[in-house]
Parts: C-alpha cells; sequence; structure tokens
C-alpha cells in the first residue's frame, strides 16, 4: 500500500481510509472508492475464475490428446505414475465447490 500511495502522492493513511470506505474522515467519497474497488475486485475474482477454468480444460484436452497418441502402446510403470501425477494435479487445480454456490 504505501508503494502505490506514494506513486500517487497520498499518505497511506489516506489510502488506507479510502479502502475502507471510512465515511467519517472522507465523506461520500469514502464510500464512493469502496464501492468502485469491491466492483474491481469482484471482476478481477471472475475473471482468474474464468481463465483457471479454461486453462484447465485445456490442460485436460492437452492430456487427451498425449492419451490417444500412446493408446496403443504397452503402457509402462514410469508413464502411468506420470499421467496420474497429471491427472491428479488437475483435478486439485480447481475447487469442485464454489463457496458462493450456496445461498
Amino acid at each position: 500500500m504505501q508503494e502505490i500511495a506514494d506513486g500517487i502522492g497520498w499518505s497511506r493513511e489516506t489510502l488506507y481510509k479510502l479502502c475502507e470506505g471510512n465515511v467519517a474522515d472522507l465523506g461520500n467519497i469514502g464510500a464512493l472508492f469502496r464501492e468502485e474497488l469491491l466492483k474491481i475486485q469482484s471482476r478481477n475474482t471472475e475473471r482468474i475464475k474464468s481463465l483457471t477454468k479454461e486453462c484447465k480444460t485445456l490442460g485436460l484436452r492437452k492430456m487427451d490428446e498425449f492419451l490417444r497418441s500412446i493408446q496403443r502402446k504397452k503402457a509402462d510403470i514410469k508413464l502411468v505414475k506420470e499421467v496420474l501425477a497429471v491427472m491428479n494435479t488437475l483435478s486439485k487445480s480447481t475447487p469442485s465447490v464454489e463457496i458462493g454456490a450456496f445461498s
């Protein structure tokens, strides 16, 4: 926060008050700033979720291509362990239940 405050020429305390939406010290500006900050955070969260889902989908497609290419080959234990490790990583990369899904 200090770097941001220095970069825009404000004190760290002022920036903190803006982020908190401190109406007592900053009036309506504090509340408006907080609202906009929450909107930005919400958009960023949705974008991250979307990109994570897209990356996981691409990873699964690549894994499918790979598995199809070796389908007729005799699998050795090393290959099976590597495939298993990749599949476990992909399955753990995103939560299966979203906290916001329950209301």
